[in-house]
């Protein structure tokens, strides 16, 4: 009997260790910031929605004293002092693959930039942009044709109605190449432009390992906010994007874990 328990008690670590291995997801703050060696910003909790709920990505300001825009707050200060001489203006939100939740951190980023000052929010995510579908920001042009020079700022940057300082500037006409439109000199001028109108800046794009986007992005802001998914990203998903940032000198000045 006592073989018989030993042998027990072994095969248990012995699956314990294998599930260990094979769940390689985040799920620990310590974990991130040792494997990533990138400051953590905030943890996001989990939202669960019902009918009568406002959606994700506006949560922040119809739940605003909830412990999500609580959440949301401590990033916005950790993005603010991660400079505290220079604090960055223009932010640039993404994630290693699709569905991590940047489009939710970003939205809910912007309406907390809103409070301290005009925030402009632009859906540079031109292969799955959604930010339209979020913010209800009905301008039927956006970031593609202002850049393609089809219509004048005015014409594609919408006012929030609900929240005082916030503006969208939505994805537009769905580019052939978006990676082109997004390397082009003309973005560059635009993005300069847009500096001196509004006091924040939050960029949402596309992920790291499917595009480049975020890559070509990084060289025109001040601060790259990286969003990983407790239980789905897993370290060599975060560390592949990583690792082709960096090869493109990009550098995340904090990530956050939804």
């Amino acid at each position: 009997m006592l073989v018989w328990g030993v042998a027990g008690f072994l095969i248990g670590i012995g699956i314990s260790l294998i599930r260990e291995q094979l769940n390689s997801t985040f799920s620990n703050i310590q974990r991130i910031e040792e494997e990533l060696r990138v400051p953590l910003f905030g943890v996001v909790p989990f939202l669960k929605l019902d009918a009568t709920s406002s959606t994700a990505e506006r949560h922040y300001i119809e739940n605003n004293r909830s412990p999500f825009a609580e959440a949301i707050n401590h990033i916005r200060t950790g993005i603010l002092y991660s400079d505290v001489d220079d604090p960055p203006q223009v932010v640039l939100v993404t994630s290693s693959v699709q569905g991590e939740g940047k489009t939710t951190v970003s939205s809910n980023l912007a309406l907390a930039f809103a409070q301290l000052g005009s925030t402009l929010l632009i859906d540079a995510d031109l292969r799955r942009p959604r930010i339209k579908r979020v913010t209800g920001a009905n301008s039927p042009y956006g970031l593609v044709d202002y850049v393609a020079g089809e219509v004048k700022l005015k014409d594609c940057v919408n006012r929030d109605a609900n929240v005082p300082g916030l503006y969208v500037i939505n994805g537009g006409t769905p580019p052939p190449n978006p990676l082109e439109l997004l390397s082009s000199e003309r973005l560059r001028r635009i993005m300069q432009n847009l500096r001196s109108k509004f006091q924040y800046i939050i960029v949402d794009t596309a992920p790291v390992l499917p595009a480049s986007d975020a890559i070509v992005l990084g060289q025109l802001v001040d601060s790259l906010i990286m969003v990983v998914q407790a239980e789905r990203t897993t370290g060599n998903m975060a560390k592949d994007a990583m690792k082709r940032m960096a090869g493109g000198n990009v550098v995340p000045t904090g990530i956050v874990l939804a």
